[in-house]
């Protein structure tokens, strides 16, 4: 009859693993915590492609301030792009936006108008501090809302600076007379849109499905 050579300590592991109950399952270390991590609906891994789109957004307020500053100091027009066929029209220029808060703040003086140009540009800080958090909500909407903290903070610099907004580039198609200034932040700004317009789209299409 051969030996046996089993360890008494592996022997009295497996005895306990028989006796106890069937509920009772022993697990791995790195088991632990995969529940909880996965539990959290708002929780989802960020893979490289949400860290190039923070990156971008994050990195797009410097950028955009660079130019804003450079439109406002040497006032220039550039073409960038020029379609007679379909009277298309892109150039770099010079334009400033006056109008804020659908126009009610026309009558009110420049010092107000800092002032709560100001105003708002601490609660968009105290918002982007928000957002930043993660657990909040989905990864995409983060990034929706980022966008308009982002956007509406590039905009809300000149306008606490200069009182106005500076649009750099100027887009024109099909009629002569339909013109249209903007900046980068006002890209920005749509794009947050269109995201957290995706984002509630989704979800609500998500429920009636479930439904």
């Amino acid at each position: 009859m051969a030996d046996c050579a089993c360890d008494p300590c592996e022997e009295a592991a497996a005895s306990s693993l028989v006796d106890s109950p069937a509920h009772f399952v022993r697990r791995r270390p790195e088991e632990h915590g995969k529940e909880k991590i996965s539990s959290s609906p708002c929780e989802k891994p960020h893979t490289w492609r949400w860290r190039l789109a923070w990156g971008l957004l994050i990195g797009s307020l410097p950028v955009e301030l660079l130019l804003k500053y450079t439109a406002w100091r040497f006032r220039r027009q550039l073409l960038l792009l020029d379609i007679p066929a379909l009277s298309l029209r892109l150039e770099w220029t010079y334009s400033e936006n006056h109008r804020s808060a659908l126009g009610f703040l026309q009558a009110a003086s420049v010092e107000l108008r800092r002032g709560i140009y100001a105003a708002c540009a601490l609660l968009t800080l105290a918002a982007s501090v928000w957002v930043a958090k993660p657990g909040r909500c989905s990864a995409p909407t983060r990034f929706g809302a980022a966008c308009y903290v982002v956007g509406g903070f590039g905009n809300l610099i000149d306008r606490a600076l200069i009182s106005c907004v500076v649009d750099y580039v100027m887009f024109t198609a099909v009629f002569e007379h339909w013109r249209i200034y903007f900046n980068l932040s006002d890209l920005i700004l749509n794009l947050g849109f269109g995201v957290l317009f995706y984002q509630l789209w989704t979800s609500g299409a998500d429920a009636t499905h479930q439904e």
